[in-house]
């Protein structure tokens, strides 16, 4: 029956697993890959604090006290709201404010007054540093983390031994390698000064520090003054920055100022700190989230671009932070009424706690404890370390209903009037059992260990006592056996261990050595120790001793003879240890010499060398595909194209040194530039030849009112207009062909001057009589003037080209022969201009005049050829240099 019961029930379970298999199929998780976290950030740490208040409240003992949790607690062991508080938080809600965001750094009332709490009224670093509200204290030292693992040059910070748990969760998030700085000493309970400023002093230059500003969580162990001051001489040597953490401001001494003294004066040392606050502990804002996050720049454009990207850490962190803690507690540190009580407040709760650790400490010396507990009063904070073992914290816990952490930290908020004297007796307890637990396993090892076999026995074994460890694994049984529920996880690890498999072997064994000698020797030995009032005991065992003593002497003699043996084998091995030590001496020796002669540096050296030649080679790889590329781009048409334009560009500047030289030469020979007498003649030339040409001008005036036009010629600019673009045409193709011939009457010299010259002029004359009217006189200032002439044309159809390129105004009179064919140039009449203005000016007035000006304009666009040749001739340079050395380079 009992066998189908079980047939039946493997089959049911067949089916189930079979079931949940092809459910598993048909559903297979996204998370199946996510592994689970380690012990220590999970079930370890769970269990460190929130399973201690799950097992507080499964503890069905009126009397348990809960140790664990850090928030502060009344003297009835209540959660405490501050009235102060209170008052605020009635009037935000009384103000009926909205709901909006914040800004990205929170409520700007709040962050002002928190930068002025921590640093202090009237101090110089609230102009210089850059302020954000963050979620409480554990957000604040993540966005200082961020910011740090994003701009500090080390990527590594150094936190206290112990910290905070939290601390290093965040950091490592944060991306950042997690160092520690020796901090608590074990042994005195206290402040490990020397090893903290030494660790200080040893970590690389420009180091990352985290430091408790006050009450040090979780040892409750603070610098003094003259030691913060130390630290900070230390720091600053260094050049290390300080990233302080300051969660319990007024909360420690109950004096705000007091609790920031290291914050404020590293700033007046010259420090820029950086600080994470919260305002859980000192305002019991625990819920709602409210801290802040500060750091001290150099100067104002330093906290602008820091501000920037504080900003632009905390947008996709959280966006905005919530506004209605940071109301109540911006209401608190603003309005002064509400600030003085608050105050007040927090110096209470402090105040109670420094009560509450001198209360236990009495209590503890009132049972009679030998133990030193002037820890507890030096210590500061809500935390305590009270030196206790994890053994005895879980001794507390089960057999007196007292819950904290393992590690010995006790929450002193948790401890009242009423419950201190029974929580100094159960610590009081747990010490004496784990004393009176020690003494008991010592004896217990000893006498085992020295306890004879019985004639009996010695077949099972020679040997007269148990190895190490299944001594230890007595102890253990008989420490578990005692429980009446053995936790399975316990159970399970007891039984995996390689002891437990020997057990059943030695069973016999153990059974034999406690059935004959333990109650006998073990309860001998202990009554020798402290003897009773029945003298007849003794003498039972006395007897006994001789046989015992006379089998022990056999037994020493063998153990000697056994140590001599060992001592030999000893010996060798002792000697071949010397020889491994000579081989590495000598093998040191030849590192030494080897140093002394500087291998090692010229390893170094090589090395280097290498490196450079790395880098060489890396530089070559690319300037070798610059030249590829170069080289397809200047192929051998290129060049030649290029050659060719330099070569055009030299031959243009040939000519245009040329076309100067001629140009000065005609000029030159007309005595322009001149400051002999030649020049004064010209000018009194001038004024006879205009009289002249102002009197014929009349005459011929005359001459046309009277005969009517018949015996002169009057060609109009608009008339023939497709021969005359004809030889504009052919004028512009053979420019450099055609010239003017200019006879100066007065001193008798012909001139030449191209058609793009005469074009010159007339525009120029053209832009001044616009300009201004009087023309004559203005011509005369100009310093550019130096000859007066007349001008005769070659034909009137080149000059009439030219006026119709200038779109000038005018009429031109032309001589006319009998048979109306026009007279030779040498005979033509002078160019009238129609002009409104009462003077009257032929080109002789102003055409030799703008000679210079046209030289001044060859010598400019000769400078600017000169240029732009000399700028090509030095990026040809330039290319056929990089182009040499590019193929030098492919050709190594």
């Amino acid at each position: 029956m009992l066998s189908s019961v079980r047939i039946a029930g493997r089959r049911v379970a067949v089916r189930g697993a079979a079931a949940r298999s092809c459910n598993a199929i048909r559903a297979a998780s996204t998370w199946d890959n996510v592994p689970q976290g380690p012990p220590q950030l999970t079930v370890a740490r769970s269990k460190a604090i929130l399973g201690i208040t799950e097992a507080f409240k499964a503890d069905s003992f009126k009397e348990k006290i809960n140790l664990g949790v850090g928030a502060y607690r009344d003297d009835q062991g209540k959660p405490y709201v501050l009235p102060s508080v209170r008052t605020a938080e009635d009037q935000v809600i009384a103000a009926k404010l909205n709901k909006e965001y914040a800004g990205i750094t929170g409520v700007p009332e709040f962050t002002k007054a928190a930068a002025v709490l921590a640093y202090g009224e009237g101090s110089d670093a609230l102009d210089r540093l850059v302020i954000t509200q963050s979620i409480s204290g554990t957000g604040a030292l993540r966005i200082g983390g961020a910011f740090f693992a994003r701009f500090f040059p080390s990527k590594k910070i150094y936190i206290p031994t112990p910290s905070w748990a939290n601390h290093a969760a965040v950091f490592k998030d944060c991306g950042m390698e997690v160092e520690k700085y020796r901090y608590y000493n074990k042994d005195t309970i206290g402040l490990d000064f020397e090893g903290m400023v030494a660790d200080i002093k040893a970590a690389p230059k420009g180091s990352l520090f985290l430091l408790h500003a006050c009450a040090h969580n979780p040892t409750g162990v603070d610098p003094t003054p003259e030691q913060w001051k130390e630290i900070s001489d230390a720091v600053k040597a260094g050049e290390h920055f300080a990233f302080f953490d300051m969660a319990y401001q007024g909360f420690a001494s109950g004096d705000t100022n007091k609790d920031a003294f290291p914050v404020r004066h590293f700033i007046e040392q010259g420090h820029n700190v950086a600080l994470a606050q919260s305002f859980a502990k000192n305002m019991g804002l625990y819920g709602e989230r409210v801290g802040a996050f500060s750091i001290v720049c150099e100067n104002a454009d330093e906290k602008k671009r820091v501000d920037s990207q504080v900003k632009i850490l905390v947008r996709p962190l959280y966006s905005n932070p919530p506004v209605h803690g940071a109301r109540i507690a911006s209401q608190i540190l603003n309005d002064p009424a509400l600030n003085k009580q608050w105050l007040g407040e927090v110096k209470g709760m402090a105040d109670r706690i420094i009560e509450m650790r001198a209360l236990l400490k009495k209590n503890l010396e009132d049972l009679g404890s030998k133990h030193d507990w002037s820890h507890i009063t030096s210590q500061i904070g809500m935390f305590a370390y009270t030196g206790l073992t994890p053994e005895q914290m879980d001794k507390l816990a089960k057999e007196h209903s007292v819950y904290a952490t393992k590690d010995g930290r006790i929450s002193v908020a948790g401890i009242t009037t009423g419950n201190v004297k029974r929580l100094a007796e159960a610590i009081h307890a747990s010490l004496n059992a784990a004393r009176i637990r020690a003494n008991k396993r010592h004896l217990v090892r000893n006498t085992l260990q020295a306890a004879d076999l019985s004639e009996t026995s010695r077949s099972v074994s020679q040997s007269a006592s148990l190895p190490a460890e299944l001594v230890e694994l007595i102890l253990l049984l008989s420490h578990r056996l005692s429980c009446p529920d053995i936790p399975l996880e316990q159970r399970q690890l007891l039984e995996s261990t390689e002891q437990w498999a020997l057990l059943q072997t030695y069973t016999p064994r153990i059974g034999e050595l406690i059935a004959s000698h333990l109650h006998n020797q073990a309860l001998g030995l202990a009554r020798i120790l402290s003897p009773t009032s029945n003298p007849s005991f003794l003498h039972r065992q006395i007897p006994k001793i001789v046989p015992l003593v006379t089998e022990m002497q056999k037994r020493l003699l063998l153990q000697k003879l056994e140590i001599e043996q060992r001592r030999i084998g000893l010996v060798t091995k002792t000697t071949t240890l010397l020889g491994l030590y000579q081989m590495a001496i000598t093998f040191t020796i030849h590192i030494l010499e080897q140093n002394k002669h500087g291998a090692i540096s010229r390893n170094a050296k090589t090395k280097s060398e290498y490196l450079v030649l790395s880098a060489k080679k890396e530089a070559a790889e690319a300037k070798i595909l610059v030249g590829k590329a170069e080289k397809m781009v200047y192929t051998e048409d290129v060049k030649d194209a290029l050659g060719n334009y330099e070569r055009e560009l030299r031959n243009g500047r040939e000519r245009l040194k040329e076309r100067r030289k001629m140009l000065e030469r005609e000029l030159w020979a007309y005595g322009i530039g001149r400051e002999d007498d030649t020049k004064q003649r010209t000018m009194k030339e001038i004024a006879r030849v205009y009289g002249e040409m102002v009197r014929e001008l009349e005459e011929v005036r005359r001459d046309v009112k009277r005969l009517g036009g018949r015996s002169i010629s009057t060609l109009i600019f608009s008339t023939d207009v497709s021969r005359r673009r004809q030889q504009q045409q052919r004028l512009r193709q053979d420019r450099p062909q055609h010239r003017f011939d200019i006879e100066a009457k007065h001193n008798h010299k012909v001139r030449r001057m191209s058609i793009s010259q005469f074009n010159t002029s007339l525009s120029i004359l053209k832009t001044a009589r616009k300009q201004r009217p009087e023309m004559p006189s203005f011509l005369s200032k100009l310093p550019m003037f130096k000859k007066y002439g007349r001008v005769d044309l070659v034909t009137d159809d080149d000059f009439l080209t030219c006026l119709e390129m200038q779109s000038f105004n005018g009429a031109v009179a032309v001589q006319k022969t009998p048979n109306g064919k026009p007279t030779k140039p040498e005979e033509m009449g002078e160019i009238l201009w129609d002009a409104t203005e009462e003077e009257h000016f032929t080109k002789d007035d102003w055409f030799l005049t703008l000679i210079d000006m046209e030289l001044t304009n060859l010598e400019a666009e000769f400078g600017e050829w000169k240029r732009k040749i000399n700028e090509f001739d030095s990026k040809i340079q330039e290319s056929q240099a990089r182009y040499t050395k590019l193929e030098m380079e492919l050709g190594e």
